[in-house]
């Protein structure tokens, strides 16, 4: 037990609420604990220059955050063109070296030393230290230099994205990616250790992944972030520094390896060793020793690499990698394929067996044509399992429709859906949805392209011919390493109900199943509806399917596949949630959504029939969820869905569904931004479940994320429904409100988008023109709530609020959540509100 934990507690609040603090005194008060006390003091002096920063890419050229202000023109011999991160202590740069003619980055700081901020002398010192080294993955120092009262510190300007930034971006780090990051940044920190020096920083959010591919180590030590305040910039932080650090002792080597360590488990986990939201809570779990193991938090990781993270992670300092070269050795060794690694041990064991099988192996090859790889030769000659098999990572390609006849690709479709769909639920197997795989239909075959885009390392292709009744399909399993089948099969049905193609999906699947040695499990459930009926349900499928204002369109195709077939279950669950997706935006501008009571009458019997008839259906259980939500059954709600997602992992509608359905109006957003971005790593091309995901991350505050994955919606799909809503928003909250309205009216939406209009009118004073668009439309309630919110009326803002519940109490528990809504949050009748739609207060 610490001797003055309750000063030091009253110490680290301080530093959270950014209180001015004596250091003197506190130091003389502290006893026994003045070390940690001048711990908590570096922690106050970053905790300020985060107050005010605007991004982690400070020098990074993704998104900068350009600010209003006119940056001076010169300072020395670099001319200034843009000002990308202003914080407490000073501003960040993009500049010209007028000397050498490049482009750098200039961090200007204040000379004058302060109680809480860096010292000119260290800055220029270590500024000077580190432009010593001289290493790919270090961010390079041009040099440091103090004139009149600043001082500068000019260095490369990298332009990527930081690690943090592609993680909520939805980016899935594999194994093999982290080895390699964890290579690529130990010999970065031996470069700066050779130097002298320790970085006392390191994180994700201070390396960043360049365009050039290279993973650079950024920002030495001043202006480092440790802000006790908020719990998404906490992570970033103290959650990476090892425990001798947070109890008070000196940065060390080891210390940095720890940190290095924590980076690469959240790469793989999204998460951390040792968790808190304030610095107590992190304390205490390192005195509790409350720890998380990697394989916990990501089973799937291999033993050996998880060996090494925790190593390196280990809370004893004398426990971990005595120096980082140590770390890179271990990683190194991961980095061999398992294949060539057990071959290793074959060439020591039987030298002369394995020269004369190369000698045949050769021979064979050049006979054969076969390309592969030496080391993917030998695992194959010797039952050595390949990459793959240790976690296969698989994608669908859509099948070629082979017919005659065009009109059979609806059913050549569905036997790629139904592939993903059932390889989706075998354990040991991760699937990319369906959304993934049929944006890459009709698109050149790059199996390299594939698997990074999709971070998947085997696909399944091929094609299916429909004459008659007659289904004939060939099918390949091909590595993605050498382009090379594995595995391949044809099959030939004679067809005559859906049955029949559920059956030879289920063929493939239990071959694919064998040849990587997974276990099946259960199936999907085979129904008898005839071949004509089916393809009436696909059609439906592919209008529900495009989202938006055409799941109308899909209703009396579901009815007639009822009339003509009234037990089949995914008819009956598919049109149960297209009547509860009618009802989530009552009232809307267009007219064409319905009351949710009017819509739960006829979805509920609906979606309660398919469930009888089909227990393990997902879609059903996510029918129910919608009814729960829209009347207020929030716990049955949330059941219902994770019953749903665990029936149908890679289902991601259903992740959308759950998160704007239940999680959003809960005000769980933290669960909210973790589900979605499950959902994109699962489905990482769908642009429905990236604009999701940034309509969250704009409610958590993250609008540069969300910035970035609206832009990559609309480079995929210009005109993809509501993603420029979404940039919009981002750019709204950064307060670049021109650029915003530009989005908001941009195609001839301004009819759909007055809301947030009035919102930006409100905000930037044109109050006459807000409140004309408020008086318009009083008839959607929601608009009025948030022009009104804006203008600072809380009691017509609630009033709007208290109009729509009455109509709609799902969407005004949604609306109460929203980042537009922010300024009714802390307020009396907020709660009351909230208690009358059942929700925690």
């Amino acid at each position: 037990m610490l001797a003055n934990e309750q000063l030091l507690d009253d110490l680290a609040g301080a530093v959270l609420d950014g209180d001015a603090i004596d250091w003197a005194e506190a130091e003389s008060s502290a006893g026994a604990d003045v070390r940690l006390v001048r711990h908590l003091r570096l922690v106050a002096s970053v905790a300020q220059v985060h107050r005010e920063a605007l991004s982690d890419a400070t020098l990074t050229s993704s998104g900068p955050v350009l600010t209003h202000a006119t940056p001076p023109e010169r300072w020395g011999h670099l001319r200034l063109l843009e000002r990308v991160g202003r914080g407490a202590f000073g501003e960040v740069f993009r500049a010209w070296d007028t000397r050498l003619d490049r482009e750098v980055a200039l961090k200007l700081l204040a000379a004058a030393p302060t109680a809480s901020g860096p010292q000119p002398g260290t800055i220029i010192q270590e500024g000077r230290l580190l432009a010593r080294v001289r290493h790919p993955n270090v961010v390079t120092i041009h040099g440091a230099e103090q004139i009149g009262d600043q001082i500068g510190l000019w260095m490369e300007f990298v332009r990527g994205h930081t690690l943090e930034q592609l993680l909520r971006q939805g980016t899935v780090f594999t194994g093999a990616d982290v080895v390699k990051i964890g290579l690529d940044l130990s010999r970065a920190v031996s470069a700066v250790h050779a130097a002298g020096l320790l970085h006392r920083d390191i994180k994700a959010h201070n390396v960043t992944r360049a365009e050039d591919g290279r993973v650079v180590l950024m920002d030495f030590g001043t202006g480092k972030e440790l802000d006790d305040n908020s719990s998404s910039d906490l992570a970033g932080t103290p959650l990476y520094l090892a425990p001798e650090v947070m109890a008070g002792q000196p940065a060390t080597v080891r210390s940095d390896i720890y940190s290095l360590g924590v980076l690469l488990y959240h790469l793989l986990t999204n998460s951390y060793p040792v968790r808190g939201r304030t610095i107590r809570d992190v304390r205490r779990a390192h005195e509790r020793n409350e720890r998380v193991g990697l394989r916990t938090s990501r089973p799937e990781v291999r033993p050996a690499l998880a060996r090494v993270i925790e190593r390196a992670i280990d809370p004893q300092p004398e426990r971990r990698y005595a120096n980082v070269e140590a770390l890179a050795r271990d990683l190194a060794v991961l980095q061999r394929r398992p294949g060539v690694v057990r071959l290793m041990y074959g060439l020591a064991a039987a030298a002369a067996i394995v020269v004369v099988a190369a000698l045949a192996s050769d021979v064979r090859a050049r006979l054969t044509g076969d390309n592969r790889s030496l080391g993917t030769r030998f695992a194959s000659m010797f039952g050595l399992a390949p990459n793959y098999r240790a976690n296969p990572l698989i994608a669908v390609l859509p099948f070629r429709n082979a017919s005659i006849e065009l009109s059979n690709s609806l059913l050549v479709e569905s036997v790629t859906d139904g592939l993903i769909q059932q390889l989706a639920i075998i354990d040991g197997l991760e699937v990319r949805s369906r959304t993934s795989s049929f944006l890459l239909k009709d698109k050149p075959r790059d199996l390299a392209d594939i698997g990074r885009r999709l971070n998947v390392n085997l696909v399944i292709e091929g094609d299916a011919r429909l004459s008659g009744n007659r289904l004939v399909i060939n099918a390949s399993l091909v590595s993605i390493e050498d382009d090379r089948p594995v595995w391949s099969d044809t099959v030939d049905r004679e067809l005559s109900s859906e049955g029949d193609v559920v059956g030879v999906v289920e063929h493939l699947t239990r071959k694919i199943v064998n040849e990587l040695r997974l276990k099946l499990g259960r199936t999907q459930r085979q129904y008898k509806t005839d071949i004509p009926t089916y393809e009436i349900f696909l059609r439906a499928l592919a209008l529900r399917d495009a989202r938006f204002f055409e799941t109308i369109k899909a209703i009396p195709l579901f009815e007639e596949v009822l009339r003509r077939d009234p037990s089949y279950a995914p008819a009956l669950a598919a049109l149960a949630l297209a009547h509860g997706d009618r009802s989530r935006n009552y009232p809307d501008a267009r007219g064409t959504a319905t009351p949710p009571t009017e819509a739960d009458t006829q979805a509920e019997p609906l979606a309660l029939k398919a469930l009888e008839i089909d227990p393990l259906l997902p879609e059903a259980h996510a029918a129910i969820g919608g009814i729960h939500a829209r009347a207020g059954r929030w716990a049955q709600a949330e059941e219902s869905y994770r019953r749903a997602i665990s029936l149908q992992p890679n289902l991601t509608f259903l992740y959308g569904s759950f998160v704007f359905y239940a999680l959003h109006p809960l005000g769980r957003l933290d669960e909210a931004l973790s589900l979605m971005q499950d959902a994109v790593r699962a489905d990482p091309l769908s642009p429905d479940a990236r604009r999701l995901l940034g309509r969250v991350q704009i409610s958590v505050g993250h609008f540069d994320d969300a910035l970035a994955n609206c832009t990559l919606v609309l480079e995929q799909d210009p005109k993809y429904p509501f993603a420029g809503e979404i940039c919009g928003l981002a750019l709204m909250f950064k307060g670049r409100t021109d650029e915003a309205l530009a989005w908001f009216n941009k195609g001839g939406r301004a009819d759909l988008n007055e809301h947030w209009i009035g919102y930006i009118y409100a905000v930037t004073g044109r109050r006459a023109e807000a409140e004309a668009l408020a008086a318009r439309n009083t008839h959607l309630p929601h608009r009025p709530a948030m022009i009104y919110a804006a203008l600072g009326d809380k009691d017509r803002a609630f009033e709007a609020l208290e109009a729509l519940a009455l109509v709609n109490p799902y969407r005004a528990a949604y609306y109460l959540s929203v980042r537009e809504l922010a300024t009714l949050h802390d307020d009396p009748r907020a709660a009351i509100l909230r208690q009358k739609l059942s929700l925690p207060r």
